[in-house]
């Protein structure tokens, strides 16, 4: 064990992280000597940190990566971060991130994961020494929150109520609810959410970060609903959403927790009655500090015209659904205060925009990018066509010829019918 004075180098500190979150590296869309950077450093952490190699691409262009679950190494990741003082994993993260390489994600997802196994960090360790594994999913919260948001929580109804049992306040649904989650791996395979397989997860405390493209969830937290008893009958979840965006601020929306719908997404099979699951948003970028809990929906009439009738059949299944807004100490808990600043820069640096549009050279920016016009907002995708486009139009105008004139497009033209 390192002695608690220890400061740890960056590729330390990957080994480290790589062990509890999905940290990959995307070297093919680097050049020249930032490339031949990318390839040393990720095979650094397969010569010297058990990253496993999967293979090497044609013509020995790049190497795929991983690191595989393996509970033993991410226990002992897990206390080597928790006996070295100077360790915070928000910033060894916002270092890692900065290699050239590393593929950061487009959601904020990485910034999630962080949060969640900082906060089970701090049940599961008491005075840096490992207490227990298994954590109680309403401790878990008000870690999660602190106190003062967790009231709220606690003592909320279900946001969607699919049976009369389960018409209780969160604390007494989930009194008896654990988790045990110590890393988190990506699949690539959109069937990967149904309760056999969130079973195999808890087994080896695994969370998962979700198959690009999958739909309606981004990560995904297996949970024990009643005891600790490992079988298919006690198995839930918590269904995440991660945004990275402004657009998602202090305001719920809520088709974002109905794309949550574990029924669709085949957590449950239709024939067993599931169990209460919690669904959440993360609004990383909110203006401001939120935690809210939607409560439960009001009955609409329906349409005299019967062409959008309402299900007033009751809900499926029953969920809580939370909406937490601004990645900072006012609104996480387990955020110091001190951190607040390197979560910011780690939401601008998971914006995972192409490196091959952003070259080290200011000289090139602009080249490079009006090599892909439109590709982005940023003026080099456009200032190449766009301004001759506009003194084209003018020019156009100037004429009067009957063959210009037929080129010009009304406003009665150009508008798109959208009622439909």
């Amino acid at each position: 064990m390192p002695a608690s004075n220890t400061t740890l180098s960056t590729e330390e500190q990957f080994a480290v992280i790589s062990r509890r979150l999905v940290l990959d590296f995307n070297t093919t869309v680097l050049t020249g000597a930032e490339r031949s950077k990318a390839e040393q450093d990720q095979m650094t952490q397969v010569e010297k940190h058990m990253r496993v190699c999967l293979g090497i691409k044609e013509q020995f262009e790049s190497a795929v990566t991983v690191a595989s679950s393996e509970p033993i190494l991410t226990e002992a990741a897990a206390t080597i971060a928790q006996h070295i003082q100077t360790f915070r994993s928000c910033r060894a993260l916002r270092n890692i991130l900065q290699w050239p390489g590393l593929s950061k994600g487009d959601r904020g997802e990485l910034i999630v994961c962080n949060i969640t196994i900082d906060t089970l960090d701090s049940l599961m360790f008491k005075d840096r020494q490992l207490q227990s594994l298994i954590v109680n999913a309403t401790s878990y919260f008000e870690a999660l929150f602190g106190s003062k948001h967790y009231e709220t929580i606690r003592n909320s109804l279900p946001s969607k109520l699919g049976h009369e049992d389960d018409n209780k306040t969160f604390a007494e649904i989930f009194k008896d609810a654990r988790l045990y989650v110590t890393h988190f791996i990506k699949v690539y395979d959109y069937k990967s959410l149904s309760a056999e397989f969130l079973l195999k997860c808890l087994v080896r405390g695994v969370a998962i970060v979700c198959a690009d493209n999958q739909r309606g969830v981004d990560i995904v937290l297996p949970m024990l609903y009643k005891n600790s008893l490992l079988k298919i009958e006690n198995i839930t979840c918590i269904l995440i959403q991660s945004k990275n965006d402004p657009v998602f601020s202090t305001k719920p929306k809520r088709y974002l927790f109905d794309a949550m719908n574990p029924i669709t997404l085949q957590v449950f099979n239709k024939s067993t009655t599931p169990l209460p699951v919690i669904r959440m948003v993360y609004a990383l970028a909110a203006k401001a500090s939120v935690v809210y809990v939607s409560m439960p929906g009001t009955r609409k009439q329906p349409s005299r015209k019967g062409k959008q009738k309402s299900n007033f059949g009751k809900n499926s299944y029953t969920s809580f659904d939370i909406w937490c807004g601004q990645a900072t100490s006012q609104t996480f808990a387990t955020i110091q205060r001190e951190d607040n600043d390197a979560y910011k820069e780690l939401l601008r640096l998971s914006r995972d925009v192409s490196d091959m549009f952003n070259p080290r050279d200011e000289l090139l920016k602009d080249i490079v990018q009006s090599m892909y016009p439109l590709g982005m907002l940023q003026p080099g995708h456009c200032n190449s066509f766009y301004q001759a486009t506009v003194d084209a139009a003018v020019t156009i105008q100037s004429e009067e010829s009957e063959d210009d004139q037929m080129i010009e497009l009304s406003e009665d033209e150009m508008e798109m019918d959208t009622d439909y």
